[in-house]
This record gives C-alpha cells, structure tokens and sequence, in this order.
C-alpha cells in the first residue's frame, strides 16, 4: 500500500489539486488561502510543494495529500487512495502487480546509474572521462550530475538477474541478441535523466566516437514521459523559488555548464518540443520563465514555437538570444560577462517576436501575413485584459500605414460616406473569415452564401478565391501571398483583428444574405411597377416578393 501512496504522491502535485477546492496565492516557495476546514477571514492556510505538504496556523489541520482529501471528504485512508489512485491513472484493484512493476524500474535504472558512474572513473571509462574534463568541467560536476558510461561488451548480468523480463523490457534500454541482453547505449556517455523529486528514470547517450545518432534517448515508459519533464529540475527547484525565476536551455551540457558558473535556477527541456506540461511544471515553482537559445533563425524559430504553451497557462516568458553559432556552455566557457550580458538584456517573448518579424523583409501580404500569425497566438490567452494589451502594443510594433500604402498602389479606400458604411459588412465578414482558425469551420460559414451577394467586385473575387482555395487546396492562408487579391486581403485583415472572428463571420453572413436579398426585392418592386398590364408576369413577380419576403423575416436586422 504504501508503493500506491508514493505514486500517487509524485504523479499528483498537492498545490494543482487543493487549488481546486482552495482559491491560492502564491507568496515565493509556497501558496496561501482561506483554510477549507473552519472558518476565517484572514488566509492562514499554506501549501509548500517542494516538501509536499499543507498547514493551516490557525486551526492546525495539517498533512500531505492523501491526508488532505480523507479530511475534506471525510474518507477512510484506503477510500482517499482509491480516489487519488483514479486521478493519477492507476488501476487500484491492481495496485500491488503495477506498484512492485514500478519500484523495480526505477530500481533498475538507478543500479544502472550507479555501476556506470563506477566505470566512468576506472579504466574502462577513461577516454569518457578524458572527454568531458577536456570540455571543461570537473570531476566534482562529473559527480553531482552523475553521468556514466557503460562500455561495449560489459556484461550487466550482475544487475539483470535481479529483474523480471517484464521489467527489463518495460525499460526499453536492451535489446536481445544471442541469448544476451545488451545495452542500447553502450559506449556513449550516459545523462541519468531524473523526475523532479531526484529518482533516476530514464537515460540520454551521447556519442562521442563519431556513430549516429549523436543521441539516443530511453522511450517511454510507465515512469518516463519526456514531454512531462524536465531536466534538472529535481536540483533547479528550490533555487527557481527563491529567486522566482527559470532558464529554460535545449542541453544537457548547457545545464551544467550554467550550474557551475552559478546559474542553479537552470533546466532543460531534453532537446524536444516545447509543452504545456513543461511550461505547467515551471510555472510551479517560478513566476518569471527564461528561455534561452542561439540567436540564428533555428533559435529564432525554436523560441516561436514556445509561444502557444505559455500563453496556455497564462504566461509569457522572458527571452535570451545569445551571438550566433553559441549556446550556454560554449559562450559560458569563452567569456562570462558577454553571458551575463546577454541575460540582463533578455526581452518579453511575444514582444520580441513581434519586433523580429515586424523587421522581416517582404511585400505587404507577407508582412500583414506574419501579424496575422503572431497574434494568432494569442487566440488561447485565458486572460483578456493582458491579451488586449498584447495585441495593443504588436499592432503598434508591426506600424504597418496602410491608408498611404494603398493610396500609393492605387487600391480603393474605404471613405466615410453613406456608401462605404454600406459595404463594411462584406470587409468585415472577409476579414473574420480569414482569422478563423479551422478551414473546415469557414466551410461551414460559406454555406449558403453565393458571390452575388457581394455588392463590391473586388471583394466578391476575395469570396471566389476563398472557395476555390478551400476546394482545391483547403489552405486559405496561402491567399496572403496571392498575387490578385493577397494586399487587400492583408489589408482588410489588419484594419480588422477580431477576439471572436466566428462570432462575427456568422453576424456578418447575416447582413450578407439580408441585404442581398432587400436589394433584390427593390429590384423585383421596379419590375412589378413596369409589368402593371401583365397579370401572369406580375403574378409570378409578387410570389418571388412574397417569398424574399418571408425569408427576410428570420434576420432581426436593420438594413445596412
């Protein structure tokens, strides 16, 4: 029972779950709120996620998380595992087979930390060794990140017989040939990868003889999930919460280069795509997220990318780009202070974006193209208010004029006349159409409308391009770079950024369709006015009055 309560305890983060029951506030290394368990006023309950635990100073109810959820559920010890057990993915019926199947993996990949740490400093490991003092960093470093090496041709049966099959084969680090189980990276120098309560669960090896891949990475398993982690976060923690910030770097050498040089507060995100699990677990334990990449298109590219996970949690980092062709180790171990420089320069992700590809070279579609893009980012931003400052200050960033840009090519304004007010529903619907992020959903908006709605020439070829692009290539942002209609459409697109584009796609088809359909009514009334002596002509004229008409009658909108 007690392999349940430690699964459940590092699976579930005690300050995630309570604050679904507790409104809290974080003060540094811990949160605050109203004490669930009596009555007050003032916050006295405090949850410490480092250590796990909660305390209320004013009534004294106190524990770790299972102690939490048998108290405000008034459950018995095993009814609160069963609970937590269905919240983190376990089958408790089941628990003993899965919990002794867990315990022996994590078990298994510390033996293989701790023999390959051993080889590292005897013969068989020397010329890893030599390497990675050569690249500067010292036995004691060597030591504190605890990386290894497995030679070629060990046998590991010493630590294997100790193991089922089963588990052998749930860590994914053997292959089986002739009878043998080897090791995958044998050879190379060996990153224990580790959850950020310190156990050793999977392994990064790196090459260091010139055979590819020049990494290869332990797969997933039942207690590795690479994209839920993050490395060196289990020694990183406790200094991100005291200095409330997190530098984010892609390696694992970056990592412990900035560790030495006094940079603890440092983590890694593995080399892969940046997610929402890892972008939740830095917020945890820091307010002021820092990622740091290589300054060429690749980082510029890399950091881009890192937008959409943050925003998805609320939270924009601080980002450092360092001078091209160098990251955190290289630059660290030439000069310090060119570093240090590059961090206290660091600039807020979103805005820098925008500063960067407002600069890019290119037409005005491509341009228009790039702001469309940025602040497409924001689509998930859960808070408003900072989500209108954002779009505020990129629109002003991108300073795009475009009344004189059009006014030079000739293109046709919009004027503040009773004409023009008439047509806005067309740009506005266009425009909408164009923001809305799903070619199948502007499908669903096109249905029922025809190009003759669109009273203005330029703007129903806009509507014809659009259906032929959803028809032939389903991608409508490539109409940006069309050569026919692709400035106007940046045009419109940029006088016209919506929070709800779908809302006002359907809002405006309306007026679309009613003010198509009052137009031919006048129509069909000059018409009627000049058959008066053709009864049968003027019959069938008054039908198809009759039923505009009525179809009239389902909009509750005044004509524009």
């Amino acid at each position: 029972m007690n392999d349940v309560r430690d699964i459940i305890l590092d699976r579930i983060d005690i300050a995630d779950y309570i604050s679904q029951y507790v409104d809290l506030k974080r003060y540094g290394s811990y949160y605050k709120g109203l004490c669930p368990f009596h009555n007050e006023k003032t916050p006295s309950f405090i949850v410490t996620p480092s250590k796990r635990l909660f305390h209320c100073f004013g009534c004294g109810a106190a524990g770790n998380l299972i102690t939490f959820v048998m108290k405000y559920n008034n459950l018995s010890y095993v009814d609160a595992l069963r609970m937590l057990a269905a919240k983190a993915g376990i089958d408790f019926e089941k628990t003993e087979k899965v919990d002794k199947s867990l315990v022996f993996l994590k078990q298994l990949h510390l033996d293989i930390q701790l023999l390959s740490q051993k080889y590292l400093f005897e013969e068989p490991g020397k010329f890893c060794l030599e390497y990675v003092l050569k690249r500067g960093f010292s036995e004691l470093e060597i030591t504190e990140f605890g990386l290894g090496i497995i030679p070629k041709g060990f046998n590991l049966d010493s630590i294997l017989k100790k193991y089922s099959i089963d588990v052998i084969k749930k860590s994914g680090l053997f292959y089986y040939r002739d009878g043998k189980n080897i090791f995958k990276m044998a050879g190379r120098l060996l990153f224990p990868i580790k959850d950020q309560f310190g156990e050793v669960i999977a392994f990064s090896g790196r090459d260091l003889v010139g055979e590819d891949p020049k990494y290869i990475n332990s797969p997933e398993t039942p207690i590795f999930k690479k994209g839920s982690l993050l490395y060196n976060l289990d020694k990183a923690k406790e200094f991100a919460l005291s200095q409330k910030s997190l530098f984010v770097v892609e390696g694992y050498f970056d990592v412990i280069r900035m560790w030495s040089k006094g940079y603890k507060n440092v983590v890694s995100s593995m080399g892969t795509a940046f997610t929402i699990e890892q972008a939740m677990l830095i917020k945890r334990y820091a307010e002021n997220p820092i990622v740091v990449f290589d300054g060429d298109q690749a980082g510029i590219n890399a950091a881009y990318k890192t937008i959409e996970p943050f925003v998805a949690i609320n939270t924009i980092p601080e980002v450092v780009f360092l001078p091209k062709g160098e990251d955190p180790d290289s630059l660290l171990l030439k000069d310090k202070e060119i570093f240090d420089d590059c961090i206290s320069k660091r600039k807020d992700l979103l805005i820098l974006m925008a500063e960067i590809y407002s600069k890019k070279e290119g037409s005005l579609s491509v341009r228009a193209s790039n702001f469309k893009s940025l602040i497409k980012k924001l689509d998930n931003f859960p808070e408003a208010n900072l989500k209108n400052i954002y779009l505020t200050k990129i629109k002003d960033i991108f300073n795009i004029d475009f009344e004189i840009i059009y006014k030079n090519k000739n293109i046709k304004k919009l004027q503040n006349n009773q004409k023009s007010i008439k047509y806005i529903y067309e740009d506005d619907f266009l425009s909408a159409l164009m923001q809305i992020n799903d070619e199948e959903v502007v499908s669903g908006v096109l249905d029922g409308i025809e190009k003759e709605y669109f009273l203005q020439d330029d703007r129903r070829r806009i509507f014809e391009k659009i259906v032929d692009n959803l028809n032939n290539s389903g991608n409508i942002d490539a109409l940006f770079n069309d050569d026919e209609v692709g400035e106007l459409i940046s045009y419109l697109v940029s006088c016209r950024v919506f929070e709800e584009p779908y809302k006002v796609a359907i809002i405006n088809k309306e007026k679309l369709i009613y003010n198509y359909k009052s137009n031919e009514i006048k129509k069909l009334r000059d018409e009627l006015s000049k058959s008066a002596g053709d009864t049968s002509k003027s019959l069938d004229i008054l039908k198809k009055i009759d039923k505009l008409t009525k179809d009239l009658s389902k909009y509750n909108i005044l004509e524009a």
